[in-house]
């Protein structure tokens, strides 16, 4: 089951709607990308914040994906432009549409960072 709807992508596009062909894609990698966080996060289903969080991780991890691929220049780490010749070129961070759940949305929630253990080395205090 997805953590989020074609619709939740659709309200965080910028400047494009998705087209029949497009929600489709958008739907199959909605359900690629709750399956990720699934493996990644103990879902409870009783917890409301968890709940956006990862409605709010799964549209962010399929946005991510798809922009190179809709020319959007949400990514886009660098671009140069030049007039005489029309020649346009753009950087995307993640050219490869890879699904992935970014280090900051580790932290929120709660795969990595905010936990310190300590362990013993070699069995203890007694010496």
């Amino acid at each position: 089951m997805a953590f989020a709807t074609v619709d939740d992508v659709q309200a965080r596009m910028l400047e494009h709607t998705l087209n029949d062909q497009e929600r489709k894609w958008v739907s199959v990698m909605l359900d690629d990308a709750s399956t990720k966080l699934s493996t990644a996060v103990r879902v409870d289903v009783a917890d409301d914040l968890q709940a956006d969080l990862l409605r709010m991780v799964a549209c962010n991890m399929v946005i991510r994906a798809i922009n190179p691929m809709l020319a959007q220049m949400i990514g886009v780490t660098q671009t140069s432009m030049t007039a005489g010749s029309y020649s346009q070129s753009m950087t995307f961070a993640n050219a490869t549409g890879d699904l992935y759940i970014s280090r900051e949305e580790k932290v929120q929630l709660g795969i990595i960072g905010g936990k310190y253990c300590y362990a013993e080395p070699y069995g203890g205090t007694d010496a």
